[in-house]
């Protein structure tokens, strides 16, 4: 559709909107699982499922590039958050539509996209070099509060088993 009223101030108003908590309702088209069954196998056989809508939390959403009918955002977002669902919806509440035409995840897990290595760029190292850019594994823990367990809780949780602790 035109994008007739829809100038940066508009889209930057709707982004606003769109900021903090909001519910959103998961795409037909995503993994989450109905019956044992992902959505996406549904939605292929033509068949749509009820979905509840869920709180996802958008920290940043800022207008990077604004040439209608092109955008381009900068969105910071709690995970469980479809950004396509969310570029839906920002063009609903324009009035116009929207839809994504390109992704990057620039951020996840505490890891940046500045610190990733392609496949060609490792396949040229050797496998010293390699094992040098990795990083240790409790890094992926890291922002997580330490707690101190005793060594029977210590086992059951290492047997994947939960354990009752204050923090």
């Amino acid at each position: 559709r035109e994008l007739t009223g829809v100038d940066r101030a508009a889209i930057e108003a709707a982004c606003r909107r769109f900021t903090g908590a909001i519910e959103q309702r998961p795409p037909m088209h995503s993994a989450l699982k109905h019956q044992g069954r992902a959505l996406y196998e549904y939605a292929r056989a033509g068949i749509e499922i009820e979905r509840p809508a869920r709180r996802v939390h958008i920290r940043a959403l800022d207008l990077v590039e604004c040439s209608p009918p092109c955008v381009i955002l900068d969105v910071q977002c709690s995970a469980g958050t479809y950004i396509r669902t969310l570029a839906q919806d920002i063009g609903a509440a324009l009035g116009c539509g929207a839809h994504l035409t390109a992704l990057t995840r620039t951020a996840a897990g505490g890891f940046s996209l500045e610190q990733a290595h392609t496949l060609v760029d490792l396949e040229a190292l050797d496998p010293s070099q390699r094992q040098a850019l990795l990083h240790p594994a409790d890094c992926l823990v890291a922002h997580l509060p330490a707690v101190q367990l005793d060594a029977a809780d210590a086992e059951a949780l290492c047997q994947g088993r939960s354990v009752a602790h204050p923090e």
